[in-house]
């Protein structure tokens, strides 16, 4: 039996969620467009949902089941589709050799001013 992870998604985008059209490509999922809601151990994602449902938490559409190996399965109208996350953004990490030129630059520009 396999434990599946509960994640909602945020109340204010429910609405935009049930107007988006069917059938269409999913697109990468923002992590923090989800509120973690525990977990329910399961033999398959219908399982997990018929368990939810018994327990009166039933999962609505654009909340997210996801597995122990971390793959994520949006409840849609049709069923489940799989699904990924946004890659987080990193930010780039400045090389001490451009920091340094950026100083002497900005020393001149003060220079000749």
């Amino acid at each position: 039996m396999a434990t599946f992870f509960i994640k909602r998604l945020r109340p204010f985008l429910q609405e935009k969620c049930k107007w988006s059209p069917i059938g269409g490509p999913l697109s990468p999922l923002k992590v923090n467009d989800f509120l973690d809601d525990g977990e329910v151990p399961a033999d398959s994602l219908y399982h997990a949902w018929a368990l939810l449902r018994e327990q009166s938490r039933d999962l609505r559409v654009g909340d997210l089941l996801v597995t122990e190996s971390e793959s994520v399965f949006v409840c849609t109208y049709s069923g489940f589709e799989e699904a990924s996350w946004l890659p987080a953004a990193v930010a780039p990490v400045p090389d001490e050799k451009d920091s340094g030129r950026d100083a002497v630059a900005s020393q001149i520009a003060e220079a000749g001013s």
